[in-house]
């Protein structure tokens, strides 16, 4: 995962300390996979999240004429919730 981390053209900030964090952000669990992903301000979604093995929530906030690709369905055997915030 942290190959898909380092290859977003977004900055994230991994663990963050603060539920009110601005911006992107991931939470990481202990064995380094990313299981929670937000992120702010995107028009879309890059297809390397798709290849995440974890990832149990995805939450896009403020996403401006966002749309999800097909390859979402790549997800569906950890994907648990999926937050689209306007």
């Amino acid at each position: 995962d942290k190959e898909v981390i380092q290859s977003l053209p977004y900055i994230l900030s991994i663990n963050p300390t603060s539920n009110s964090q601005i911006g992107s952000y991931a939470i990481v669990d202990y064995y380094g996979s990313l299981t929670d992903l937000t992120l702010t301000m995107v028009s879309s979604i890059p297809s390397a999240i798709f290849c995440l093995r974890s990832l149990k929530t995805l939450t896009i906030q403020y996403g401006k004429e966002l749309t999800i690709s097909p390859d979402i369905v790549r997800l569906k055997s950890t994907l648990t919730a999926l937050n689209l915030i306007q």
